[in-house]
């Protein structure tokens, strides 16, 4: 019996030095209609704005989250968002006209518009039926500038205002572990502009 609970309390002691530290654990699988390795954070991060002047307790939300995607040998690095609202417009904002503008630690952010990549299934999915989605390049620089973020907020302009978006959902250990696993990698074989659809 004793040799038993000794036995079972070494696997208990071993099973704890290998579980992982990171604060959240990413998703990564195997695209396989195109050959792309995608890895992903748990869930987006999500920012709102409250517009009681279309209803009681009405808000508009972003959700956003970074993916990087691997395919032979060449890496880059993405960020989805996803513009939803807790109610139904009858005119919805006509696509593109607004820009999307991340502010990192009160400084601005430059995020470059990309193009859907040509995957057979996306790690993330819309939060609700309806909204608007895009995609924007992520430089290695901007992703470690995303992990080290203290505050973050979500400016939506239109060309004559911009609209902020304050944080909902906290993701900035699920971003911090995601840069660590980004810096840890080292640099891509090849840039990220000979990698797009």
């Amino acid at each position: 019996m004793g040799t038993r609970l000794l036995f079972m309390a070494c696997l208990l002691i071993l099973s704890a030095c290998t579980r992982p530290t990171a604060p959240a654990d990413f998703g990564e699988y195997l695209d396989e209609a195109t050959g792309t390795t995608v890895v992903h954070v748990p869930e987006p991060a999500v920012y709102y704005r409250d517009v009681p002047a279309l209803a009681a307790h009405a808000r508009d939300y972003v959700s956003l989250a970074p993916v990087e995607l691997s395919q032979a040998g060449q890496r880059r690095y993405l960020l989805w968002v996803w513009r939803w609202s807790t109610i139904d417009r009858s005119v919805p904002a006509p696509a593109g006209r607004e820009r999307l503008i991340l502010v990192v630690d009160e400084e601005p952010m430059e995020l470059r518009a990309s193009r859907r990549p040509s995957l057979d299934r996306w790690p993330y999915a819309a939060p609700v039926n309806g909204g608007q989605g895009s995609f924007y390049a992520l430089s290695r620089s901007q992703v470690a500038r995303l992990g080290r973020a203290g505050q973050t907020a979500v400016y939506l302009e239109d060309g004559s205002s911009a609209v902020e978006y304050l944080p909902w959902r906290d993701t900035r250990s699920e971003f911090r572990a995601f840069a660590r696993r980004v810096e840890g990698r080292g640099a891509p074989g090849l840039t990220a502009a000979s990698f797009d659809e």
